[in-house]
């Protein structure tokens, strides 16, 4: 009997084990397939643009969002910084520093220009020396430099006048140029290493023309050709883009109108994106009697009370909803969260009109009072909303505007408001360094000079706050090159800032485009549109073969 069953049992097995085999042979997996997007190169591109300034070529010595975001094209410098302002290397494709005033970068070798000429560091030299002697776009970027030397062909050394950690973040924005960028007649020729050459600019300022630098020392652009055009207004640009004119547009969120009429005709991908720029409300903190507050003869502002008052009576919720159709960040801090040395700890003092107004009371303002604010032409119905939201406090808000306007512009009246003409004044802050320090030094230093032209601390710090302490540590951080040491005193910083509210952040707002659904395109916060970054959007089906165990097989699962 037990033979019997011993035998049953083999059987059972050897034919277990011919069913699992025959199984497992004539299993054949189910093949599912997936749409996977694949960056391609593409012909042409067109991109509905701002004004596109011809005067504007590099070597220039102004730049606008536009002519910014094409120069980046044709020209580089020694850094650069990525789309989250990380820094990398560039034209350098290394650097160190022997001391705290020598910086050395080690030049990438093969890279020619497009002229065909080879780039050494004689072309780094050329370039600082000729942008500092004619006042080029970069000039402002080398305050601290005492000397450039050619170590050798490949080798640059810098020296400082005093220790600049973020010297290499500014040398992304020096960018390189040869011997040959002026013609005999003086004209400028726009000769650089980058990703692409320039073909045409228009002399009226209608178009500019890009291709292809196809022997780049990186990685050849996909899109083989750019042409930027200039259009005057959203809706133009949206229209040029519905209609297969352009492929990407600039579009203003002020109001969100274009925003929101791209999207409900759903012909183009309607893409934004918060911007570097914070808008703040500044105060007037110098003058003992304040010039624009009305029938008072001291200066409230002095009062950290008042300060924190219109902070709290600020709804900036509802001003991004009236001006910006909610297409804007509320703001924590005076710096973006993209920025080194943000500080996370930081929070708004929220919104309340019955604190306001119990602050006011506590300083002695139990009814309010009256004051201007101002703006430049086109904030003023920002102005316009924050005034009516501090009307719940008890203070009389007037909006004015300084500076004249685009077509009769008042440069006396500018000059006067930022050498502190204001009481209560408004401005756009941010960093395109990717550090903190530059909005510290600019807007937040007491002033080195009563002439904000002649400034080299507190250029932008239109109502000449200062604090002693604050100082210290903008000093410190301006000038430690240990990171995780600086970054200790900026943060605190930004708190000082914050707690003594210094200025009230309000938002970011974003930068919206329209874009062709065949096109790939991710915005940057520093608004440049960088054509390298750009693709053409295909689709490949990639097959997925079903994954299942030797047992799941066997017994059919």
């Amino acid at each position: 009997m037990r033979k019997k069953i011993w035998l049953l049992l083999i059987f059972i097995l050897i034919a277990f084990g011919v069913f699992s085999a025959v199984r497992i042979i004539t299993y054949e997996p189910i093949i599912t397939y997936e749409p996977v997007v694949k960056a391609a190169d593409i012909d042409e591109i067109t991109v509905a643009a701002l004004a596109i300034r011809y005067t504007q070529r590099y070597p220039a010595d102004d730049i606008n969002i536009t002519t910014k975001s094409i120069n980046t094209q044709v020209f580089e410098g020694l850094t650069v910084l990525d789309k989250n302002f990380k820094l990398g290397p560039s034209l350098a494709k290394s650097w160190d520093n022997p001391d705290e005033l020598t910086w050395r970068f080690y030049l990438r070798e093969g890279v020619t220009f497009h002229d065909g000429s080879k780039f050494t560091a004689n072309d780094v030299k050329f370039t600082i020396d000729e942008t500092i002697k004619k006042g080029f776009y970069g000039q402002s970027f080398l305050p601290t430099l005492d000397s450039v030397k050619v170590i050798d062909d490949y080798t640059i050394e810098i020296k400082t006048k005093e220790p600049d950690p973020i010297l290499a973040n500014k040398l992304a924005f020096v960018w390189i140029f040869n011997k040959n960028y002026l013609k005999e007649d003086g004209t400028i020729v726009s000769i650089g290493t980058g990703p692409y050459e320039l073909e045409e600019w228009d002399e009226n300022d209608l178009y500019a023309i890009l291709v292809s630098n196809e022997n780049y020392w990186g990685d050849v652009a996909k899109v083989k050709k750019v042409i930027w055009k200039s259009f005057d207004t959203d809706e133009e640009r949206l229209k040029a883009v519905e209609d297969g004119e352009a492929d990407i547009a600039f579009i203003s969120a002020a109001g969100g109108e274009s925003i929101d009429k791209g999207r409900e005709n759903g012909k183009v991908n309607i893409l934004t994106n918060s911007e570097i720029y914070i808008f703040f409300v500044g105060f007037d903190v110098a003058n003992e009697i304040s010039p624009y507050v009305h029938g008072l003869n001291t200066n409230p502002f002095k009062d950290i009370r008042v300060r924190k008052a219109i902070y709290q009576g600020i709804d900036v919720n509802q001003v991004i909803e009236e001006v910006y159709g909610g297409l804007a960040k509320v703001q924590d801090e005076v710096v973006t969260r993209d920025m080194f040395g943000y500080n996370p700890e930081i929070k708004r003092y929220p919104y309340d009109p019955e604190a306001s107004k119990k602050l006011l009371q506590e300083a002695g303002y139990p009814d309010g009072f009256e004051v201007d604010i101002d703006a430049n032409i086109y904030e003023m119905n920002i102005i316009e909303s924050i005034a009516k939201s501090l009307e719940k406090t008890g203070l009389k808000v007037n909006t004015i505007f300084r500076g004249g306007t685009e077509d009769e512009p008042d440069y006396e009246d500018y000059d006067k408001w930022s050498n502190g003409d204001t009481s209560l004044c408004t401005t756009w802050t941010g960093s395109f360094l990717g550090d903190a320090i530059q909005v510290l030094v600019d807007f937040f230093h007491t002033p080195d000079a009563d002439d904000y032209t002649m400034r080299t601390f507190g250029m932008y710090n239109i109502g000449r706050y200062s604090n002693p302490e604050l100082d210290k540590l903008i000093d410190k951080a301006n000038v430690t090159m240990n990171p995780g040491e600086r970054l200790v005193y900026i943060q605190q910083a930004l708190r000082m800032v914050h707690e003594d509210v210094a200025a009230i952040p309000l938002f970011a707002s974003d930068f919206g485009y329209a874009v062709n659904p065949n096109i790939l395109f991710e915005p940057r916060p520093d608004d440049d549109i960088r054509a390298y970054e750009i693709a053409k959007k295909e689709i490949e089906y990639q097959a997925i073969e079903e994954k299942k165990s030797t047992w799941a097989i066997i017994f059919g699962l």
